[in-house]
């Protein structure tokens, strides 16, 4: 009876101990729902890493879009720099050439108004000349009349002395 006894010991035991608590968490672990479960966490991972790549995928996509975006951009904003610059040069050659039409304009005028003003001066010392000469304080005109003066005295008197000589001789 003593064996029965530790036999029914052992079982009781068995089912209330340590070992039965580690056998139904095998059980739990290792049972047909683990098979099911690392089924449905395998197909779940399957699923998440082949959103993953369509995700890189449409990413990597976008970045070569992008990139190649960028690189148009670069090369246009290089073009209507080169195009401003060239601009910009052809502005300036064009202000120089202005500025200087201008400059031999403005030289031009300026001895264009030099000349007038020698001119001008030229007519007034002229002007002034005729005045002199012709004032009665002994300018030409003075002397041409005193000339004509003698001049026509001496006819006056040349005439008178031969109407006399006439009335005289005969």
């Amino acid at each position: 009876m003593q064996t029965a006894e530790l036999m029914d010991t052992q079982q009781l035991q068995e089912k209330t101990g340590p070992r039965r608590i580690w056998d139904q968490a095998l059980k739990a672990v290792r049972g047909e729902s683990t098979q099911q479960l690392v089924e449905s966490f395998t197909q779940e991972m399957t699923l998440v890493a082949e959103g993953l790549c369509e995700d890189q995928s449409r990413i990597r996509t976008l970045q070569e879009s992008i990139t190649e975006r960028q690189d148009r951009l670069e090369e246009k904003l290089e073009g209507d720099f080169e195009v401003l610059d060239r601009t910009q040069r052809e502005n300036v050659k064009e202000s120089d050439r202005q500025i200087r039409e201008l400059r031999d304009r403005v030289a031009v005028l300026e001895k264009q108004v030099d000349t007038l003003r020698q001119e001008a001066e030229d007519a007034k010392s002229v002007k002034a000349k005729g005045r002199k000469l012709l004032s009665m304080d002994g300018g030409v005109l003075h002397q041409a009349i005193i000339l004509a003066s003698i001049l026509g005295g001496s006819w006056i008197t040349v005439t008178v002395l031969n109407l006399i000589r006439e009335v005289i001789a005969g």
